[in-house]
């Protein structure tokens, strides 16, 4: 991924919708390819950072995709979001634990726990051991 700190808030959205996409199919569909889903995973830290720095938090761009169709995309973006809309991703999360998605219940369930308590960490991924360049 190229520099995209200077990448428009729309634009980043689109980067941030086909990396959650990419993901989805590199872990829920076989075979899983969790190198790919890895470097994903770094890029969509990337986009996360550049929205985080934008005027009024830019992740807020992030929150019409917890209606998106595809439950990966549902997941990162009420995940990514909470802290933005907390009662649109604790339905998000809820409905996905209630409905037992087999990939997302256990995550789903942490963090919609961690928001009823206050303690989702919307910026964890900044304080995570930097080992490798997330610009990529």
């Amino acid at each position: 991924m190229t520099n995209i700190s200077n990448t428009k808030i729309h634009d980043l959205f689109n980067i941030y919708l086909g990396i959650a996409l990419r993901q989805d199919i590199a872990v829920h569909h076989y075979p899983y390819n969790t190198q790919l889903y890895n470097k994903l995973f770094d890029q969509r830290m990337a986009v996360l950072n550049a929205l985080r720095m934008r005027d009024n938090d830019g992740r807020r761009a992030l929150i019409p995709l917890m209606s998106h169709d595809n439950i990966q995309v549902r997941f990162l973006a009420a995940t990514d979001a909470a802290h933005l809309a907390p009662e649109e991703a604790k339905t998000v999360l809820r409905s996905m634990v209630d409905q037992y998605w087999f990939f997302h219940n256990g995550d789903a369930r942490r963090v919609l726990e961690e928001i009823e308590r206050g303690t989702h960490d919307a910026d964890w991924f900044l304080k995570a051991p930097k080992t490798r360049n997330l610009d990529r």
